[in-house]
């Protein structure tokens, strides 16, 4: 493997994100000529907004905080987890971010439509980049790690949802480009937590939303179309494979109802070739491994979900499953294989699964507005993974034993006005079995408390 094509590569990806922050910084600090209602920041139809979320936290097991990371702290017990430690505590509710986004009539009732946006640490202000974090622990001992995690956001100049299409209210919407999954987006409707991954697993990681792995929550060179009529709902995706970062074929469809009091969607996906990243060991790295480069572990993976929401008076009540299978692909690759935001894999894992791996995601949860401005909302969550090795084992020696993951949160979050909120909440969780395989610390509590600015 070419090691200065690696590190010139680098160089380069760590100089356009600086560059691309500071326009958008910049941007949102500009005033905005018109208003197309009151609070947007809109104009001729192309609206700026964003999210800055930051707080404290108490980790009973942790690592420091990260300035790349998509949750800069590991809020979750985490193999990273070796300290104790009080830490500035990222994006506890909400991804920060920025972005534009804009619609433009065409004809009849036609809409251009397209959006920009990019997530960033509201400490550091880099762009958000979790394969940058994993890079910083390569060849690190594990009692000195820093926070770190796999993620579609990998320091691309939009590492959110970049797409354009045409709307309608009659044939519904067609976008290309960066598209999030289904999936990604019913789920978010039926988490009680939504979108914080300080107390919310299915955002923490994403594997759920992502057909398995969280890298593919969200998916380049994909197309999708979303309907709507009356009561029914319908959404699919399609990823033709063979781009950067996401070589294999993905297909993704969602379909859902609202009738009185209660919400259902049920989805279906698939992804080929998906790709799972991680740290050099230093073993790796001793090896000739280049220090800028990856593990990559390859499967085909396959996810089933179903979710319910019932709405009680001031009370909203959640569920949902979401069953995921990961096998060995069927089309092996190679080393060295570029991924996403252009980092290298040096190493290349396609026989992780010996047996389909089944993850299960169990949740139910509540949300329940207190006052008009005071909001409660808790879940449990519950991952359930069985034994996928050549032999059955239910110990932590191997991670293809069985296991469960146990995480049971808390949040409480007081509108200030409509740009600013204050929350503070509480998260545990546990793990067990192979899940807990090569773990320093089995469990961690994080008492958090912070603030989120939107406009």
């Amino acid at each position: 493997m070419n090691c200065k094509r690696i590190a010139m590569e680098s160089v380069a990806r760590k100089g356009m994100g600086r560059s691309a922050l500071a326009l958008l910084v910049m941007g949102m600090l500009a005033p905005s000529e018109t208003k197309a209602a009151e609070d947007e920041l809109t104009w001729h139809g192309i609206t700026l907004y964003g999210v800055y979320d930051i707080g404290v936290a108490y980790l009973r097991a942790g690592a420091k905080v990260s300035g790349s990371s998509a949750a800069g702290l590991n809020y979750f017990i985490n193999k990273t987890a070796h300290q104790s430690l009080v830490s500035i505590a990222p994006n506890g509710l909400s991804q920060s971010s920025i972005g534009l986004r804009g619609k433009q009539k065409i004809a009849g009732d036609f809409d251009f439509v397209f959006k920009l946006e990019t997530g960033f640490s509201p400490h550091s202000f880099r762009l958000t980049n979790g394969l940058q974090s994993l890079v910083d622990n390569n060849g690190v001992p594990q009692s000195r790690q820093r926070a770190a995690g796999d993620s579609s956001r990998a320091g691309q100049t939009f590492n959110g949802p970049a797409y354009w299409g045409i709307s309608s209210k009659t044939y519904g919407s067609l976008t290309l480009g960066r598209n999030n999954l289904p999936d990604r987006d019913a789920m978010s409707h039926y988490d009680p937590l939504a979108g914080s991954y300080a107390f919310s697993i299915l955002s923490y990681s994403n594997a759920a939303a992502g057909i398995g792995v969280t890298e593919d929550g969200r998916l380049d060179n994909s197309i999708k179309y979303a309907y709507q009529y009356k009561h029914f709902r319908i959404s699919g995706l399609f990823q033709p494979g063979y781009t950067q970062g996401s070589p294999g074929m993905a297909k993704n469809i969602d379909v859902g109802f609202d009738q009185g009091r209660w919400s259902m969607d049920i989805a279906w996906g698939h992804k080929n070739t998906a790709l799972s990243a991680s740290s050099l060991t230093a073993g790796q790295m001793a090896k000739g491994a280049p220090p800028d480069s990856l593990v990559a572990t390859v499967s085909d993976n396959t996810s089933y979900l179903a979710m319910a929401k019932y709405r009680l008076d001031h009370w909203t009540l959640y569920a949902g499953i979401a069953n995921l299978r990961l096998r060995n692909p069927s089309h092996a690759l190679a080393a060295p294989l570029q991924g996403l935001g252009g980092y290298w894999f040096s190493v290349v894992n396609d026989s992780a699964y010996p047996h389909a791996k089944v993850l299960t995601v169990y949740w139910i949860g509540f949300d329940h507005p207190i006052t008009a401005k005071l909001d409660l909302a808790a879940g449990w969550y519950y991952y359930h993974q069985n034994a996928y090795g050549k032999t059955q084992c239910s110990g932590s020696d191997s991670p293809q034993c069985y296991g469960t993951q146990t995480m049971p949160s808390v949040r409480m979050d007081y509108r200030i006005n409509g740009h600013f909120d204050t929350y503070a909440g509480v998260m545990y969780s546990r793990v067990r079995g192979g899940l807990a395989s090569g773990y320093l610390h089995r469990w961690n509590v994080d008492p958090m408390i912070g603030i989120r600015f939107r406009f």
